[in-house]
């Protein structure tokens, strides 16, 4: 899927990388759920792989749509989740996540995956005690992992996705150390094989000063997912 994804990219020249730096992200943060699963045991690894990569759809989507939009979002300054989904909705129309429900509804996708996004940020810091819990802790907490890793820098932001996840798992410390290492190599790989590349932060200073006025612009562009968003949720 990744290479065939990547292959169409080849039409949108513009778009190129900052479209396939979402889908590097997506594979790098499905093969974390999948790595943490296998150590929990989870009974079905190729459902938590995928589902972890249709996570990305919202910001799939946006990035296509509008792919300077998406990248000065991208570069914002770390905030706190209220914060965050406030300047989503300035930028976007509508938060991320309700972008990507309204997407997952409209392409009839299984209801196990529309729950994914009404799942708030702002998770308890608990240890899960079902699959079902398992399942939606993987996926969205190895998703805010990677964001964290390759968003601008956070040690703040890092720590917590990491503390969620090893609270959730309740691995001890150093066994969720090893798969964290070695889920990042393997994501790594995989990432290259579909002809990515994956990088953590390194924006050159003064990449956060966001010109408010082309945003504003750029969003008039995204408008048709802001109002399907809108109809569907």
């Amino acid at each position: 899927t990744a290479s065939q994804l990547v292959e169409q990219l080849n039409e949108w020249p513009n778009r190129q990388q900052i479209v396939s730096g979402v889908i590097a992200r997506a594979l790098v943060a499905a093969v974390h759920a999948n790595e943490l699963g296998m150590a929990l045991e989870y009974p079905s690894l190729s459902q938590l792989f995928s589902s972890t990569l249709l996570y990305s759809i919202g910001d799939l989507a946006i990035a296509n749509q509008a792919p300077e939009l998406y990248l000065s979002f991208r570069r914002l300054p770390v905030q706190t989740p209220a914060a965050r989904l406030l300047e989503e909705t300035q930028l976007f129309g509508a938060p991320r996540l309700r972008i990507a429900k309204a997407l997952a509804q409209m392409w009839a996708l299984p209801p196990f995956l529309v729950e994914l996004f009404s799942v708030e940020g702002n998770q308890p810091q608990e240890r899960w005690g079902t699959s079902h819990g398992i399942f939606i802790g993987l996926v969205t907490g190895s998703a805010a992992l990677i964001d964290a890793m390759t968003g601008p820098c956070s040690p703040a932001t890092m720590e917590a996705a990491k503390r969620g996840l090893l609270t959730g798992t309740g691995l001890p410390s150093h066994s969720f150390g090893d798969i964290l290492v070695r889920a990042l190599d393997r994501g790594k790989q995989l990432v290259h094989a579909a002809g990515l590349t994956f990088d953590l932060w390194s924006d050159p200073a003064g990449a956060a000063e966001i010109n408010r006025i082309t945003l504003a612009a750029l969003s008039d562009r995204f408008a048709w997912i802001v109002d399907q968003a809108k109809k569907i949720t």
